[in-house]
């Protein structure tokens, strides 16, 4: 299962989460932040187990979550698994 996001949404998301361990100072360094890590994830997986985490043919369901609640996702994800059984 792979569940995307927007990055501008994602950011916008964390930086008003106001977690503990993930702090910035706005919106826009959210955005780099996560960027960061996403480009470190990126080489992380291809350099330790050979793997494109970015072709999307790697998995069997992608949700895009952009413009949904976390139960939205979480339905969809369901919905997919059942379809496919």
């Amino acid at each position: 299962v792979y569940v995307s996001v927007d990055p501008e949404v994602a950011a916008k998301r964390v930086f008003e989460a106001n977690r503990e361990t993930e702090r910035y100072a706005s919106p826009e360094e959210a955005v780099r932040e996560l960027s960061r890590r996403r480009a470190s994830e990126i080489l992380r997986y291809r350099t330790f187990y050979g793997l494109d985490i970015t072709d999307m043919n790697n998995y069997d369901i992608v949700v895009d979550s952009t413009s949904l609640t976390p139960e939205e996702v979480a339905d969809r994800i369901i919905s997919e698994y059942e379809s496919k059984r």
